[in-house]
């Protein structure tokens, strides 16, 4: 009979690493996807900023990022 629970028992812990296993996968796969699609947000918001940045530069006539200074 004792043998018949650590049958049990170790096929009850395989299927738990396998699980960790498949878990991990899973994990580091969507945490590629999530890393690229950030970075291409943040590439598109900074190119939406530069472009903003140039055309107020641009309507202004403002040729420096600070048209004022903090002489004290």
């Amino acid at each position: 009979m004792r043998k018949c629970k650590t049958v049990k028992g170790q096929s009850i812990l395989e299927y738990v690493i396998l699980l960790a296993v498949v878990l991990l996968a899973v994990l580091y796969g969507a945490n590629n996807i999530i890393k690229a699609k950030a970075k291409n947000n943040m590439d598109t918001a900074g190119a939406i900023l530069d472009k903003a940045d140039a055309e107020l530069r641009t309507s202004t006539g403002t040729t420096t990022a600070s048209s004022t200074s903090t002489g004290g």
